[in-house]
Order: C-alpha cells, then sequence, then structure tokens
C-alpha cells in the first residue's frame, strides 16, 4: 500500500515537473522573440560568461558588446564555470561564441527547474508548495534571464535537500553545494552558515561531530579567502565595484522584503483559519481582529520598531533613481523622495506582514527563527540596493522552513494569485515596452522595459 502511494506521489511530481518545464520553454521562446538582445545585468554577465568561458580576460563580443568591465560584476564566476561545458560544446560545433538565449537557458531556464525537482524531492514539500515556491514573481523572471539568482538558489536549496539525507556523507554533501552556492552569488555564505546552524542543531551525538567537522571546513574556506581578501589584496570582502555597494543601516530592507514576501509569496496565508477547507475572509478578519486585542501590546512595540525603521534606516541608492525600468523606482519617487513622511503610508502594511512573518516561522525551533532572523538582517540591512531578487533567499528560506503546515485552499488560491501576478507582469514586460535613453556607462539599444 505504501509502495503504491510512493509510486501515486511519485507519477503526480513528475507530471507537475513536466508541466512546468513546458512553461519555462515557451516563456523562454517569447522572450527571445520580444528582446533578442541583452538586457539590464545581461549587459554584463553574457559577454562575461563568453569571455570567461573562452579564456580571454578582455573579453571581446559581437556588435557593440565589445568590452567586459569586471570590476563593475558584483558577483563570483562559478555561475560562469557551470555553463562553460556547454559553451564550449557549441563553440567547438558552431565555431562561434555562445548565444545569448544559450546563456538564458543555463543561468536561468535549467536551474530553475533544477530547484523546483529538489523541492519536489523533499519529503515535507508538496507540488501546491513548489508551485508557489517557482512562481515567486522575482525568482520567475530571473529564471529567464542571464542572471545568477536561480543558480545559487538551486545549490543551496540542494544542499537543504542534502542535509535531510543519509548521513555519514549527508553533511559534507551540504557543506560542498552551499560553498557552490556563495561560488555563485557571495550572499549565500549567510545562508550557507544558516543551514549549518539548523544541522547542527538537529544532530546530536556523532552526527553533530560531522556536522560540525563538515560545515566547519567550508567555514575554515571563507575564513581563508576574505582574509586573503582583505590582507594581500587590500580589497573589500565584496567583489566588483565596491565603493558603490559598501555597506549600510538599511532597515527598511527588511520592511520591503515581508511586504513582498506577504503580497507576491502567498505569505497572507498565516491569516487563513485553520482545520477547514475553505477560507472565508470574514472569519480571517475576526481572527486579525482578534490577534490585534490579545497580543496589542507587541504589536504596539512592531509598530514603533518600525516606524524607527522608517525614519532613520531608509536609503536612496542613486541606482534606484537613474533606472526608471524596475517598479522599486516608482515606489522610491512617488512614496520615497517627495517628503519624509509620505513612506509612512505603507507603514500598516509592514506592520501586518512583519508580524505575519514572525507567526509564520512560530512553528520552526526557537534556535531556527533566531538563526532566519539573523540571516535576514545581515543580508538585507547592510545593502545598500533595492531590488526583489535580493529577497529571494530569505522568502524561500521561510517557505521552505514552515512548508509543513497545511491550508490547502489557501494555498491553491496563492498558486493562482502567483501565477496571474507572473503572467501579467511578464505581459508588460514583453509586450509594452518604452523609449529611454541609453545608460551612460555602457551602450544599450534596447527599448525600456518593466520589470521587478
Amino acid at each position: 500500500m505504501l509502495q503504491k502511494g510512493a509510486l501515486i506521489l511519485r507519477s503526480r511530481n513528475s507530471t507537475w515537473l513536466s508541466g512546468f518545464i513546458i512553461a519555462l520553454l515557451l516563456t523562454q521562446v517569447w522572450l527571445n522573440q520580444r528582446q533578442a538582445q541583452p538586457y539590464m545585468d545581461e549587459l554584463y554577465h553574457f559577454p562575461a560568461a563568453n569571455a570567461f568561458c573562452s579564456g580571454m580576460p578582455g573579453g571581446v563580443g559581437k556588435g557593440n558588446y565589445t568590452f567586459v568591465d569586471w570590476a563593475r560584476i558584483t558577483t563570483p564566476p562559478g555561475s560562469y564555470v557551470f555553463g562553460c561545458l556547454p559553451c564550449w560544446l557549441w563553440q567547438g560545433a558552431k565555431r562561434e561564441s555562445c548565444p545569448l538565449w544559450l546563456w538564458r537557458v543555463l543561468l536561468g531556464t535549467l536551474p530553475l527547474t533544477l530547484v523546483a525537482r529538489e523541492l519536489l524531492s523533499m519529503p515535507h514539500v508538496s507540488p501546491l508548495d513548489a508551485s508557489i515556491l517557482c512562481t515567486f514573481l522575482p525568482l520567475f523572471f530571473a529564471g529567464q534571464l542571464c542572471y545568477t539568482d536561480c543558480l545559487a538558489l538551486w545549490w543551496y536549496v540542494r544542499a537543504w535537500r542534502k542535509q535531510l539525507g543519509q548521513r555519514p556523507r549527508a553533511p559534507w554533501q551540504s557543506s560542498v553545494c552551499g560553498l557552490l552556492a556563495t561560488a555563485t552569488r557571495q550572499s549565500y555564505v549567510i545562508w550557507h552558515a544558516f543551514l549549518g546552524w539548523v544541522a547542527l542543531m538537529r544532530s546530536e551525538g556523532s552526527e553533530r561531530v560531522e556536522v560540525v567537522v563538515a560545515h566547519g571546513t567550508a567555514g575554515t574556506i571563507y575564513g581563508l579567502f576574505f582574509l586573503w581578501r582583505l590582507v594581500v589584496q587590500k580589497k573589500g570582502v565584496y567583489f566588483g565595484d565596491s565603493e558603490r555597494h559598501e555597506p549600510a543601516w538599511h532597515w527598511s530592507n527588511c520592511l520591503y522584503c515581508s511586504a513582498v514576501w506577504f503580497t507576491c509569496a502567498g505569505g497572507w496565508r498565516v491569516m487563513a483559519p485553520s482545520g477547514t477547507t475553505r477560507f472565508p475572509a470574514p472569519i480571517a478578519c475576526r481572527r486579525f481582529a482578534s490577534g490585534l486585542r490579545q497580543y496589542w501590546p507587541r504589536i504596539l512595540i512592531l509598530f514603533v520598531c518600525v516606524t524607527i525603521a522608517l525614519l532613520k534606516g531608509t536609503y536612496v541608492h542613486p541606482f534606484v533613481l537613474a533606472d526608471n525600468r524596475h517598479y522599486v523606482f516608482y515606489f522610491f519617487r512617488y512614496f520615497i523622495l517627495p517628503n519624509r513622511w509620505r513612506r509612512f503610508l505603507f507603514l500598516p502594511i509592514y506592520v501586518l506582514s512583519t508580524s505575519s512573518w514572525w507567526r509564520r516561522i512560530q512553528s520552526a525551533a526557537k534556535s531556527e527563527r533566531i538563526a532566519i532572523s539573523l540571516a535576514t538582517i545581515l543580508t538585507l540591512v547592510p545593502c545598500r540596493l533595492v531590488e526583489m531578487r535580493y529577497f529571494i533567499p530569505p522568502v524561500m528560506t521561510t517557505e521552505i522552513l514552515t512548508s509543513k503546515e497545511r491550508k490547502r485552499s489557501a494555498d491553491i488560491a496563492a498558486m493562482l494569485l502567483n501565477l496571474l501576478l507572473t503572467i501579467v507582469c511578464l505581459g508588460i514586460f514583453l509586450e509594452k515596452p518604452f523609449e529611454r535613453p541609453s545608460d551612460l556607462h555602457i551602450y544599450d539599444p534596447s527599448p525600456g522595459r518593466f520589470m521587478p
């Protein structure tokens, strides 16, 4: 009976994964028909990837993209290494550099497919959970472009799944995958530390020793690398343009993240009533009002903290003001810049989303709640720039950590809302371009396109 149930579950997972792959490929075809030229960060990653895999330090591309400014690329080259073998095969067969669509598949579509597969392999993640996570708006967008977010996330999720595997190899496999995630996007060093801490707290005896040795070895590698950067190279720990990526006290970034999690990743499901197959709004409203009456001192403290974060912890990065293609630009333009007090219009949403996030992680152990809070703060607060892509690790970690809670009707609603939001934003991105002057620092003939 158990074997039959496992076969049925495996069949459902395969069907869902096949449908998701088809949707990704169709979207990729749509994208390459509408935007065949490199766009946004692809202007750096695409020629850099070809240059890296071809062994050319200067990077010679085609058309107007005739150089690679390595100093502006703020990610390690791990993502380029991942795509080198297919790139070499293409170059050997075609006698030309790899096309953009291939790099988009290698760094976006393929890793996002692998993320979905890893999620389905976790014992507590259902196809419905995977659907909600994989259609998270900034993640799905990154899965279409030659960006590094999806590949880093795949290594991270794989490290998490390996951590759930059979010992004694599991800690070492998890540690290696965490290292590869950091070699793709440097911010994942924090989330690797989070995974190591969770593994340590969940193990005991000889298993704990294995975890300490495996993840401790990775920590030693990180320490030696940072020492080399600081002492030998005399540079900061950040790759690339360190002057424009210096750390700051940007506490508002955590508020933006909680609001994005609440609206775009189904975070509002925490308000759905449990023990019922329906999700009537009046019940949710009554529960919310009851929570206000019961926990009003905590909510008042949270209200004060959010107010201070908005007042003292808001930073406006020059990149945000210079780029009218991200939705964040218009948020800052209309709600942050006009005057100091307009930003408080969203204060109720920040309080609601932050309290909902804290309630969401209550199902985790206390040590895990502290760890995810610290990892989120260390990832977002020092970051001066605001991009929805930066919220992918904390959002995904929150949902994977708490995915055991089942509220099926709310889950279905979240999946449908995610799909609708993704389709609408993707349609605007591809079918509603607008004219804009080219950037001064790099030649970009593409029209403007709105994106998260």
